[in-house]
């Protein structure tokens, strides 16, 4: 189960805009050993509209609660939001503007999937290790079956710091500055600096998104 302490924060809507087209959902310490973290914004769509593939996010993975089988529980959870997230992207044509994070953490065992303009990678011994980078969805997918295939597992070390976000994130503060935040603070307090310096880097309107956590 994920200590919160370890979890750090980073939110910023464009103060122009209205905020809900951001979400950063977490259900730490569920009944099933997992915790979950989804990480999304919807640009260019009517508030409704985002509402109700926020809510398709958060009922098909964080909602699910896969029975025992062959395949992984993330594995399974993505399946659901697959089956719920195709349709909506189709119907509002909502493809090139979906960023998203799923992250599922079980014990030591890290699962996370991505779709869009988002990053994430892991600090490992001083090396930063890419988990995915940002995906242009320029053209339609071919199968809209499932719109978020880009997805990996693995086991986490003691140490590791585990980043996630919009790629603008990113793109505003660079390997090494991200590094020595936090090797020096944890969790909050981490990204709170990281947050200060990508300020900082981006426009004011621009949104920001995150989270890191801390093995």
């Amino acid at each position: 189960m994920l200590p919160e302490t370890k979890l750090g924060q980073m939110y910023r809507c464009d103060p122009k805009a209205f905020a809900g087209n951001i979400l950063l959902y977490k259900d730490l310490n569920r009944p099933d050993g997992a915790d979950i973290i989804i990480l999304c914004q919807i640009a260019e769509l009517p508030p409704k509209k985002i509402q109700e593939i926020f809510k398709a996010l958060v009922k098909s993975f964080a909602g699910f609660y896969p029975p025992a089988g062959p395949t992984s529980t993330a594995e399974a959870r993505l399946a659901q939001v697959n089956f719920a997230l195709a349709p909506l992207l189709l119907k509002f044509s909502s493809e090139n503007k979906l960023a998203c994070v799923l992250i599922e953490l079980k014990e030591n065992e890290l699962a996370i999937a991505t779709y869009g303009g988002v990053m994430a990678g892991l600090i490992r011994q001083g090396q930063f290790l890419k988990l995915a980078s940002e995906e242009k969805q320029n053209k339609p997918k071919p199968n809209h079956a499932k719109p978020v295939v880009n997805f990996k597992q693995g086991r986490l070390d003691r140490g590791d710091v585990l980043i996630a976000a919009l790629a603008n994130v990113f793109n505003a503060i660079s390997l090494d500055q991200l590094k020595k935040i936090v090797s020096a603070s944890k969790g909050q307090r981490a990204a709170d600096k990281i947050l200060d310096v990508v300020k900082a880097g981006l426009k004011p309107s621009e949104p920001i998104l995150g989270i890191i956590w801390q093995a």
